[in-house]
């Protein structure tokens, strides 16, 4: 019976756990890389607001055409976050930095994108592979 008190603590905890991380955000009433709020920023502000969070559908695509090189001018699907150990990057750097999920973004162009999510930073994009090729 002790056993069972301390699965279910474990359980409950590891629930309250989970409610506690949360999942990226991505808003798509903006959906184009020319729509992009980095477009109209000083190259220099980069680093202070290219993060992760909350990021228009622009912005991915303004990141997957000018940070990857992507053909991708506009998103027009963002997919459920998909948890993953990020193995399929093949960096150890890359994968300490993402928060353990990626959506599939779909662009006009048909490209299916893999966006994985950095903390304080902006997202890793790969194919949907995971690879950068």
């Amino acid at each position: 019976m002790k056993n069972f008190f301390i699965i279910l603590s474990v359980l409950i905890l590891l629930q309250m756990l989970k409610g506690c991380i949360s999942e990226p955000t991505y808003n798509n009433s903006t959906t184009s890389a020319n729509q992009s709020r980095y477009n109209d920023m000083n190259p220099a502000d980069y680093y202070k607001e290219m993060k992760s969070d909350n990021l228009q559908y622009a912005d991915i695509a303004w990141h997957a055409k000018n940070t990857y090189g992507w053909n991708c001018e506009e998103i027009t699907n963002m997919g459920e976050a998909v948890s993953t150990s990020g193995q399929e990057l093949r960096d150890s750097l890359l994968i300490s930095q993402i928060q353990g999920t990626y959506s599939v973004a779909t662009c006009t162009s048909g490209a299916k994108l893999r966006v994985y999510p950095r903390t304080s930073t902006y997202p890793i994009i790969t194919n949907i592979n995971g690879g950068f090729e």
